[in-house]
């Protein structure tokens, strides 16, 4: 069901081009008989209500999916994945593994460190650390149509300019109030600085991107006719900076994120995990 055709490329074309920008593509790691597949599956599941079952689901996310389909994790966790990770992270890989499908799900922009330094861990400005987001698309996504992820190149580089928007004192809500009734919010000036991208990818690819990068969902310019669907998981090297990341996380009072702490691993992930020599955290 998957390709397992080399990719075509310097493995440090790859590596610099991540390095420096934050992100990266990697072409046809997917089938389009595995994307076709998952997307019959991800279709049935959202269609027959079952995020109705869980607490920690919703008409966007539906968690625990590798237990309801456990087809599914041969599809999205082939071979080519993690040699693409690899590609960028080295070989010393740790897989913080999330069990949720996302539909049509568009977030604005932020840093996925925010939370863990608002409560004053900073090891993410470690630059030996790895730390990334894999997302799998089940779908072409465009700066028209959306459903991919928009970035702004070398953020990832760069203090956090969201934290703000999180302080909760009277004149912070004050500031942020004045500013976006000006236009001047962090928002605004992201979306008028015109150096961000919108990253563009094919069905069978897969879109790698740092934990730290400013980003935001794609979002659709056009009328979409089919449902988007993605697939994240985090990735990184076996540092402080991963395991204070995976611990805010599952500290955070969201029910998608009660459901990582509560939740446990699949036997089909951890087989998977142990053939390709990675180590999970949980």
């Amino acid at each position: 069901m998957y390709s397992e055709k080399p990719l075509k490329s310097n493995i440090e074309d790859y590596k610099s081009f991540f390095q420096k920008n934050g992100y990266v593509v990697i072409p046809g790691v997917f089938s389009k008989e595995a994307i076709s597949h998952a997307r019959e599956i991800f279709d049935k599941a959202f269609q027959s209500g079952l995020w109705q079952n869980s607490p920690y689901d919703s008409e966007e996310i539906i968690n625990d999916i590798y237990r309801h389909f456990p087809e599914l994790a041969g599809l999205v966790f082939n071979p080519g994945y993690f040699h693409a990770i690899r590609l960028v992270a080295g070989n010393d890989v740790v897989w913080l593994p999330e069990c949720a499908v996302h539909r049509n799900r568009y977030v604005p922009w932020h840093k996925d460190t925010t939370v863990q330094e608002l409560n004053g861990v900073s090891s993410h400005y470690d630059n030996e650390c790895v730390m990334v987001q894999v997302a799998t698309y089940f779908q072409d996504n465009s700066a028209s149509s959306g459903g991919g992820v928009t970035v702004l190149p070398g953020s990832h580089l760069q203090k956090d300019q969201f934290m703000g928007m999180y302080r909760m004192t009277i004149l912070s809500r004050l500031w942020r109030k004045s500013q976006k009734t000006l236009g001047l919010s962090v928002f605004h000036r992201l979306e008028r600085c015109k150096q961000y991208i919108d990253v563009q990818s094919r069905e069978g690819d897969l879109v790698i991107f740092d934990l730290r990068i400013d980003h935001r969902s794609t979002f659709p310019k056009t009328k979409v006719m089919a449902d988007k669907y993605a697939v994240f998981n985090t990735f990184g090297n076996p540092t402080k900076a991963l395991r204070d990341y995976l611990e805010y996380m599952k500290a955070r009072k969201e029910p998608y994120y009660q459901f990582l702490k509560q939740s446990k691993i699949p036997g089909a992930i951890e087989t998977i995990a142990g053939n390709q020599q990675i180590t999970i955290w949980q």
